[in-house]
């Protein structure tokens, strides 16, 4: 019971949280190597508090989700598939995470202040970092709208079959909005996130109904 109870709390706190932090990503915008490598090395403690704080719900997000899906009364293959593709996803955003918040941060502390002979070559790195960075978080994303659908599409088969579909359709357009949008900023993650929280919020409240409809059984049967 406690289980579901704090998984469900977890999960209608993170639909509200992390569109905000999303919109709260430290961004450094210049194109100039010095700058860049200064402004990098400026907002480094920012980053990394940012980037673990994302890491953090990111775990609790997983453990969340996977109360759910071994519960005995989701354990189905279709939930359990869907937790497998859901964990791809944390390690990929994690990859991503550490890459921008740990490695870039600490590659521009080493390469600030050098003359701009030696910055300039910091420049083919930063770049490679910056598309692994695109690529590990579209990756996680998409993982993330692809568990949501398949367990929006089980709900849809329950009680709550209108809360099925809203939650498939906001999987899909979290997919879109990853695929379609171009490179992922600040507000474009804000934008995918609020997607998210509406099939998060979805299986929030199944999982309290859950809790609260084997309350009532238990509760009837003590008392006959």
């Amino acid at each position: 019971m406690l289980r579901r109870r704090f998984a469900a709390l977890f999960l209608g706190g993170f639909s509200v949280l992390i569109p905000v932090a999303a919109l709260h990503h430290p961004v450094v915008d210049t194109r100039s190597p010095d700058v860049l490598l200064s402004e990098m090395a400026r907002l480094s403690a920012n980053d990394r508090a940012f980037h673990a704080f994302m890491i953090g719900l990111v775990i609790a997000l997983f453990f969340a989700l996977a109360a759910y899906a071994t519960d005995a009364l989701n354990r189905r293959p279709p939930n359990v598939a869907a937790l497998m593709i859901f964990a791809t996803g944390c390690g990929a955003l994690i990859g991503a995470a550490l890459i921008d918040g740990f490695f870039l941060p600490a590659f521009g502390e080493h390469y600030v202040g050098r003359p701009m002979p030696i910055a300039q070559q910091a420049l083919p790195v930063l770049l490679a970092a910056g598309i692994a960075i695109q690529v590990f978080s579209k990756f996680g994303l998409l993982a993330y709208a692809a568990a949501g659908f398949a367990w929006s599409l089980d709900i849809s088969l329950s009680r709550y079959p209108v809360l099925g579909v809203l939650g498939a359709l906001s999987a899909v357009l979290e997919a879109a909005l990853i695929l379609f949008n171009g490179a992922l900023t600040a507000g474009s993650l804000a934008e995918v996130f609020a997607a998210q929280c509406v099939w998060c919020l979805i299986i929030a409240y199944r999982m309290d109904q859950q809790r609260r409809t084997t309350l009532n059984e238990r509760d009837r049967a003590t008392r006959t």
